[in-house]
């Protein structure tokens, strides 16, 4: 079976072995042959961006509170699962300058100061490597279009659950998109069919970590670009053996 050329992105960072979001997590995805990274981007208190995914301390951190109220200082002093520091977007920035990042903003009450605050970030640093920004938030993805509405900073990824995938044709000309994010129900469709005589933007496709998933996704007629997967070790092995 010869497969397409599918980028393997780790979904935040090698996060089936190691602490989710952190720089372990990312260091280790990119030495086991990962193409790029997917992480989470949320706002300090203090404006600052930090790499976090959930909207409470207690899953990862086992304490009480939220990022969004704390201070980047503050934030500084936890730890994921006991061990690793929470990263800022300016750390990931610099350790990984020249890689391909998939910067995921995660809903909140500040949408536009998050947005904001990323883009000037992705200004300051400029980084080489290919960045796409997405979010499940049209607000997010509208103040992105708004800002950089050339593309020169980042491309535009619409993330979007099951329920919501007949929209993406539609969203995606409103917005210039560069990329849909979609889940792996989309190989349980004939979407293909149904976005017939559509544009169709390259298919990031998360999470899937099942070889029968990574072959039904090299088979599928779908434009899939991307296979973000916990397991970018196996994935690697994987899509070797398929060329």
């Amino acid at each position: 079976m010869k497969s397409k050329s599918i980028l393997n992105i780790a979904h935040r960072g090698f996060s089936s072995l190691y602490p989710e979001n952190t720089m372990q997590a990312f260091e280790q995805a990119f030495k086991v042959g990962a193409d790029g990274i997917e992480c989470d981007l949320r706002l300090t208190a203090d404006g600052h961006i930090v790499i976090f995914h959930d909207d409470d301390l207690k899953r990862l951190c086992g304490c009480v509170g939220s990022i969004e109220k704390m201070t980047l200082a503050e934030v500084k002093n936890l730890r994921v699962k006991g061990t690793e520091k929470i990263p800022s977007l300016d750390e990931v920035l610099d350790s990984f300058h020249t890689n391909t990042l998939n910067l995921e903003i995660k809903p909140s009450s500040r949408n536009v100061v998050v947005t904001e605050n990323v883009l000037r970030v992705l200004t300051k640093s400029r980084p080489k490597g290919r960045i796409v920004i997405s979010s499940f938030d049209p607000e997010v993805l509208e103040t992105l279009h708004l800002m950089d509405p050339e593309r020169r900073i980042c491309e535009l990824g619409i993330l979007v659950e099951t329920p919501h995938l007949s929209l993406l044709p539609e969203a995606s000309k409103k917005l210039s998109a560069q990329t849909w994010n979609v889940p792996k129900q989309i190989l349980n469709a004939p979407w293909i069919d149904r976005w017939k005589g559509e544009p169709i933007c390259p298919l990031w496709v998360w999470t899937m970590d099942e070889p029968d998933q990574w072959r039904a996704t090299v088979t599928s007629k779908l434009p899939v670009e991307a296979i973000i997967t916990n397991k970018p070790d196996a994935l690697k092995a994987f899509l070797a053996g398929t060329n």
